[in-house]
């Protein structure tokens, strides 16, 4: 502390010993006997006390005193008087302290006094500095806050008092419109009492609420928000306040909305997908547990031929197609609660749960979804015919759990598949093997598939009088890595149920092609000679095959008059109009048509001369009998009477010995192919069998 005298006279002996005193002490004495050298003194420190002897009579005492204080704004000014009665005009000119003594006994007493003063003054300074911090914070808190986060302040009861602007931006009121209202205009009535009483509890113990909620806008808009609610006691602990800090979460609730909902349903139809039906179907089951007098059943159905409605018009067409059966599924006015979903593909599975579910009530209702498909769909301005196979499992007549259950429809459905005269199957215990069997083919076959194990066989085909070599049948076989050379009756009729006819002929038919360009580029004269005879499916037999064949003919260089294509009676029978167009198209191209297994199947003659056909194969049953029974006999030239009328050739199958060919060849039979000749050949021993026969090719 920096104490100043100016004592114009100087210092009596009594008042240097007080000097000397306060000296050595901490403070730092100067002592002027001239105004302008205290001035100069304190224009360049700090002073904290200045003691003076002016007089009253001074010139400009009152602006030497406002000068001095000028500079030292927090300095005691302090004057020593000869005469008490004049201390109020000191006051009054700007002197903090007056006294009237003729030592400095008083000294004391105002540094003490001056002491305190500053040691107040300082903690008041930072007092005020730290105020003043936390004020600036708190200011820049509320505009941090405010700019981000929606604000409002309602009392004990809900009664709002005070809203921000972000509140106002995403609610949609205006401040004026809220204040004053309950905030529960707000409430959308998405939560359950249960936890608005829980939040009220929570904010009345003093205790910060956090939470989502979903409000309501002033347009009716429901909105997520992220909520923080700090609740204020007053002295008793009781609430009188609340401050609730939001932030808006509703684009992020409705992306994990999404994603669950992508989770749980299939995206191209909105059913439910094979994930929450399982879900959905443990939950029935735990149902039924307390409902004892409730049946459970699930219902797998898939379209039959979908592959065909693929192949034939495109993977978009399909999908429409899935969607109007979607459609009707989330519709169907069936009579009791059922729960619908999209398993995968083309199957669709339904969970029913009633007391009204019989056998009898179900096969009901299978009828009554069928009934709704009788009629042709239009897609595209194109009449689709949809047919299903539907298979139905009942909880306590074979599986316990959802999957278990599932897994027995399925096998149901597969079982049905495989049996084109129904359209649903109940699951059996006895049928799990079987179906299970033919689900390892099946994924063996699209193993074979992708391993090159499916290949063709040619089967000769000779000319019955002359006895030449005309033409071969091509036949698939599979090459299994461990069964060996399988035949077609191992697995054709899962490969068509399954889907998997469509690229195994795809091998089959190239491979053909590719044995035929040998045959020529080896052989070339016998380009105008040898033809191929093809098998076609049902599941393949659509107009989009033209242009796949066409293709293939250009491909591999070969005449569409030497292809002979093989479809079966039932096929030609199962959409008669449709059939006779797509024979017409392959025959205006150049293709020959042969119809194979005649008398196997429909045998409507009324039919058969309507069909443009070149070829009428007869089957190997017609023709095993024809030399011990003369009844068989008869039934066979009446066939191959009936096919030359219509203008037809004639080849006949299964022929293993002379006697049966000496009888087709009294017939007039143009063609003749079976054991006799020779059994279905590889590739290598075709090529040898024809160089072995190139002058006896008819």
């Amino acid at each position: 502390m920096n104490i100043c005298f100016l004592d114009k006279g100087g210092f009596s002996p009594d008042n240097l010993k007080s000097l000397n005193a306060l000296s050595n002490s901490n403070f730092s004495i100067r002592v002027f006997t001239l105004l302008d050298d205290l001035e100069e003194f304190i224009n360049k420190q700090n002073a904290s006390i200045i003691f003076t002897e002016f007089s009253i009579s001074d010139k400009d005492l009152s602006k030497i005193v406002s000068r001095i204080k000028s500079n030292h704004k927090y300095a005691l000014l302090v004057n020593k008087i000869s005469n008490e009665e004049l201390s109020e005009e000191y006051l009054k000119i700007g002197f903090d302290i007056v006294f009237y003594t003729k030592n400095f006994n008083y000294i004391d007493h105002i540094i003490h006094k001056q002491e305190v003063a500053i040691k107040e003054k300082h903690e008041r300074d930072m007092l005020l500095s730290q105020l003043e911090i936390s004020y600036r914070e708190l200011q820049f808190q509320k505009y941090a806050l405010d700019q981000s986060a929606v604000v409002s302040i309602t009392n004990k009861d809900g009664v709002i008092t005070g809203v921000n602007q972000k509140f106002c931006d995403l609610t949609g009121y205006s401040s004026h419109e809220v204040i004053g209202k309950n905030h529960n205009i707000l409430n959308s009535g998405y939560h359950k009492k249960s936890m608005w009483k829980e939040f009220y509890e929570t904010l009345n113990k003093g205790e910060l609420w956090k939470g989502e909620v979903q409000n309501l806008k002033k347009d009716g808009t429901k909105f997520w928000i992220d909520l923080t609610v700090v609740p204020f006691l007053d002295v008793k602990n009781n609430l009188y306040k609340l401050v609730a800090i939001q932030f808006d979460i509703t684009y992020r609730m409705l992306a994990e909305q999404q994603l669950t909902h992508d989770a749980f349903y299939d995206p191209n139809t909105g059913l439910p997908n094979r994930s929450l039906f399982l879900a959905k179907l443990e939950e029935y089951i735990s149902r039924s547990f307390s409902n004892p007098g409730e049946k459970l059943a699930v219902l797998v159905l898939n379209i039959k031929q979908f592959n065909r409605i693929n192949n034939t018009y495109g993977f978009l067409f399909g999908d429409k197609v899935i969607g109007k059966i979607s459609v009707f599924l989330k519709k169907w006015d069936v009579g009791i609660p059922y729960f619908p979903a999209r398993l995968g593909g083309d199957s669709f599975g339904i969970i029913m749960m009633s007391t009204k579910l019989t056998n009898e009530n179900l096969s009901k209702y299978v009828d009554h979804f069928q009934s709704k498909f009788d009629a042709p769909i239009q897609i595209d301005s194109v009449d689709v015919f949809l047919h299903f196979s539907i298979g139905i499992a009942i909880r306590g007549e074979g599986g316990g759990d959802g999957e278990e259950l599932l897994k027995n429809a399925e096998l149901a459905m597969f079982e049905c598949k495989s049996n084109y005269s129904r359209n649903y199957i109940f699951f059996q215990k006895s049928m799990t093997e079987e179906i299970q069997k033919r689900m390892k083919i099946h994924f063996e076959l699209k193993q074979a598939v992708k391993n090159g194990e499916i290949i063709s066989y040619f089967q000769p085909i000779y000319s019955a009088e002359a006895g030449k070599l005309s033409g071969f049948e091509s036949l698939v076989r599979w090459n299994h890595p461990v069964k060996g050379l399988l035949s077609p009756f191992h697995f054709l009729g899962i490969a068509e149920e399954s889907g998997m006819i469509v690229p195994i002929s795809d091998l089959v038919y190239k491979h053909s092609f590719r044995f035929l360009k040998e045959v020529f580029r080896i052989n070339p004269e016998l380009n105008e000679k040898l033809f191929i005879s093809l098998n076609i499916s049902s599941y393949q037999f659509e107009e989009s095959l033209i242009e796949y064949f066409l293709d293939l003919i250009n491909d591999y260089g070969i005449e569409s008059k030497l292809v002979h294509l093989e479809i079966t009676e039932s096929l030609a029978m199962r959409d008669f109009q449709k059939t006779i167009k797509i024979i017409k198209a392959f025959r205006e191209k150049g293709f020959s048509i042969s119809l194979d297994d005649f008398g196997t199947g429909y045998s409507s003659l009324s039919y058969l001369k309507k069909f443009p056909i070149d070829h009428l194969k007869i089957d190997k049953s017609f023709v095993d009998g024809i030399v011990e029974n003369s009844q068989d006999r008869i039934i066979l030239e009446s066939v191959i009477q009936l096919g030359k009328n219509l203008g037809m050739s004639i080849i006949a199958e299964g022929v293993e010995s002379l006697e049966q060919l000496t009888i087709l060849k009294e017939y007039q039979t143009e063609y003749a192919q079976g054991y006799y000749f020779n059994k279905p050949l590889s590739e290598s021993d075709a090529l040898a069998l024809i160089e072995k026969n190139l002058d006896n090719i008819f």
